[in-house]
């Protein structure tokens, strides 16, 4: 899935890693019970390369452990948002009752992919991040068999922290809208737009 990722080139040492490199630090969320959460902080640097810091990786979280994680990685990274996976809305409002700046994904897979690829080269992963490391050399899509189209959806195993990834990186990607400066009068009005 991610050809040009590399553990010799893209896993670094945790203790090389300074927290203020990072001009902005947010975390993808992917939910699971049976399945594992996952919970992984994405750094980005002043040169748009990215790196993942950390992850929590556990099987039945409950919403009080979610939070408690998500505090966590805030208070270790200073993590300014947290990207989730849209399927569990009302865990999504657990966290934002709970102080924690959460939103749904963007789970749009191939764009996510893409994303991700597009990062791949100069990213780095903490060598701690090993759930995280694991599944980026398994993420595949499924192989022909018999010569049949294959349909461009990865196999579903193990993919937990490759959700949690897309939606970082997606969410580092997300443009930031500005707000419109807002217009008191007309033309030659007193408080208008001035020529």
């Amino acid at each position: 899935m991610y050809p040009d990722f590399n553990r010799f080139e893209n896993v670094i040492a945790s203790e090389l890693i300074k927290k203020e490199e990072f001009k902005t630090v947010v975390a993808g969320v992917d939910f699971g019970w049976t399945n594992p959460t996952v919970l992984l902080a994405v750094g980005q640097k002043a040169d748009g390369s990215l790196c993942v810091l950390d992850e929590i990786y556990r099987k039945q979280m409950t919403p009080e452990d979610l939070v408690n994680s998500a505090k966590v990685l805030q208070a270790r990274w200073k993590v300014s948002h947290f990207f989730c996976d849209p399927s569990s809305p009302d865990l999504i409002d657990t966290m934002t009752r709970n102080g924690i700046p959460a939103t749904k994904a963007n789970n749009a897979k191939v764009p996510g992919i893409a994303a991700v690829n597009a990062s791949v080269k100069t990213m780095k992963l903490s060598d701690e991040c090993k759930k995280t490391i694991w599944e980026m050399e398994r993420y595949r899509y499924p192989e022909s068999q018999s010569g049949k189209e294959v349909k461009e959806e990865p196999i579903k195993i193990d993919d937990h922290a490759m959700g949690a990834l897309r939606y970082g990186v997606m969410g580092l990607h997300r443009p930031v809208r500005k707000p419109m400066p807002r217009f008191t009068g007309g033309f030659g009005m007193s408080g208008g737009l001035r020529i």
